[in-house]
């Protein structure tokens, strides 16, 4: 599967493939064919915490503070917050 690039959405597939690297899934970014926008230097490095995806969520919109509330009521798909993390 393959994204369709267009210019004026560059921005916002970097930004998602972005947060997708930064939280692991670099995966997901190769499958649609994002890693051209993606910067994968993040990958390998300390895990982030598990409250830096809110922030980070928070940061893209009102979209993804949507999403993200839709995620929390999906244990199957977001794992919990590990202790002491």
């Amino acid at each position: 599967m393959s994204v369709s690039l267009r210019p004026q959405h560059l921005g916002r597939y970097r930004d998602i493939a972005r947060l997708l690297v930064k939280y692991g899934r670099s995966d997901l970014v190769k499958e649609a064919g994002l890693d051209g926008v993606a910067d994968f230097s993040a990958e390998g490095d300390v895990p982030p915490k598990a409250e830096e995806l809110t922030d980070d969520l928070e940061k893209m919109g009102p979209t993804y503070i949507k999403l993200a509330q839709l995620l929390s009521t999906r244990s199957d798909l977001i794992p919990p917050p590990m202790p002491g993390r």
